[in-house]
């Protein structure tokens, strides 16, 4: 039922974004039913208390079960209630492509993040997006979503007074199709 959250390479990132952030802050993470982000965010000395999971999939009710801050809700609406700027992580681990779907706009979320300044300084931003769609794409680049990512990401954080280091952990690699991680922590300037 969850063939993909045995992958080594997502092993590595949770781990080295476990590592990352401000503890002092919360942690806003898209996880999936066997909850493997949250379990090695709590492995790393991340309180359970501090970790929130929106996720209005039908994995809700898995994640529920295993972690009482999970919310059926998207992670736009999730980022559109919250009004503190007390996030010191978030992982938006999306199973789409950077341009979404109908339900999704990964985009949409990075901006609403930065302008509501949620982030706090030092805290950690993760993405993992599918570079699925890339064989759709009019670009005569293959695999273009990671340049758009990180283009889309350094707009946003420096037009809101943020700037990005990007982590050495990341990359493209095969996980039900071809996945793309980026690691960064931000920092208010």
């Amino acid at each position: 039922m969850f063939k993909y959250e045995k992958n080594k390479v997502k092993t590595i990132v949770n781990t080295t974004l476990a590592t990352l952030g401000r503890r002092d802050g919360i942690a806003v993470v898209l996880d999936g039913p066997n909850i493997k982000t949250t379990r090695m965010l709590i492995k790393h000395d991340w309180s359970k208390n501090q970790i929130h999971v929106p996720n209005n999939s039908p994995d809700y009710r898995h994640i529920k079960n295993k972690h009482y801050q999970a919310y059926n809700i998207s992670l736009k609406e999730f980022l559109t209630n919250h009004n503190n700027n007390n996030v010191g992580l978030i992982y938006m681990d999306y199973m789409c492509s950077l341009n979404g779907n109908v339900d999704i706009r990964p985009i949409e979320d990075i901006n609403l993040l930065f302008s509501k300044k949620l982030l706090m300084d030092g805290s950690a931003l993760g993405i993992t997006i599918s570079l699925r769609s890339a064989k759709k794409s009019k670009s005569p680049f293959k695999y273009a979503d990671p340049q758009n990512l990180l283009s889309e990401l350094s707009l946003s954080a420096y037009d809101n007074g943020y700037s990005l280091i990007i982590n050495n952990c990341g990359g493209a690699y095969h996980n039900g199709g071809t996945m793309f991680t980026l690691l960064t922590e931000v920092i208010k300037r």
